[in-house]
């Protein structure tokens, strides 16, 4: 993906200001997980949990388990991380919160993926669907219809897939948002190679290129370049494949993915 983090920790609304103690707990647990030390974070999403627990305050208390997910999946624990997420999903529910609910269930989707447990991602990916729709939010219902799409693609399930890809870019062309295009156009591309259909392929990587291009985006273009060198490569147009990859490889080490990529 060109710019989209797997798990990301929840912001609390304004009714933190009414909860000091909870809101410092929950605040160092969350920059301990921004900086990387997950190990805090996790120690203090448990803390945070049992204080609202012991203050009988079930938001704060689903809002610190979907965190404690975020912060256990990105340390590498998927059953614990599941376990964390079903449980705020549960809460959410049972305060009838559907927003909190459908961040949960996008979360736990994205664990499913990692554990190669396609079916339940795409059960989940297609909850939080109905979710989003319910509440009209397009942000939400844009993100689940992508997740649930790549579900489908790993289920072999292509055709299926297509059609809620083709729906969704159609949906990010008329909110004229050209950075989630690219993200489509390259689910696209992988669908269409998977395919044999190799021109529909790069037609869509170009697009995705070109739009990069229009942005001045140079992790995506970056992230463009890469995904046409390995289709090129993939279809035997080795010479094609090196130029693309070549250009990836001299904008990523001017790019903020230098160090992460060891470049």
């Amino acid at each position: 993906r060109t710019k989209k983090t797997p798990h990301r920790t929840t912001r609390l609304d304004a009714c933190m200001t009414e909860h000091p103690s909870l809101n410092a707990l929950l605040d160092a647990a969350r920059r301990a997980y921004e900086a990387g030390d997950l190990e805090a974070a996790v120690q203090g999403f448990h803390s945070a949990i049992s204080a609202a627990q012991a203050q009988g305050n079930a938001h704060l208390t689903a809002v610190a388990l979907t965190n404690l997910g975020a912060a256990l999946a990105g340390a590498g624990n998927l059953p614990g991380a599941q376990q964390a997420l079903e449980q705020a999903a549960e809460a959410q529910r049972a305060m009838g919160d559907l927003d909190g609910e459908c961040r949960a269930f996008i979360s736990l989707a994205r664990v499913f993926e990692r554990m190669q447990r396609h079916d339940l991602a795409h059960q989940t990916w297609q909850a939080a669907l109905d979710l989003a729709r319910r509440m009209l939010n397009g942000e939400l219902a844009a993100l689940a219809t992508d997740g649930l799409a790549q579900a489908l693609r790993k289920l072999g399930k292509q055709a299926e897939a297509r059609v809620l890809l083709e729906k969704l870019l159609a949906y990010q062309e008329k909110q004229r948002d050209q950075k989630e295009q690219i993200e489509v156009h390259i689910s696209l591309a992988g669908l269409e190679l998977d395919a044999g259909e190799t021109r529909p392929a790069e037609i869509h990587a170009q697009r995705a290129l070109m739009l990069a291009r229009q942005l001045g985006d140079r992790d995506s273009e970056a992230y463009c370049l890469y995904k046409l060198g390995r289709l090129y490569h993939q279809t035997g147009f080795n010479l094609e494949a090196q130029n693309m990859l070549r250009q990836a490889i001299a904008l990523y080490r001017q790019s903020s993915e230098r160090a992460r990529l060891g470049l």
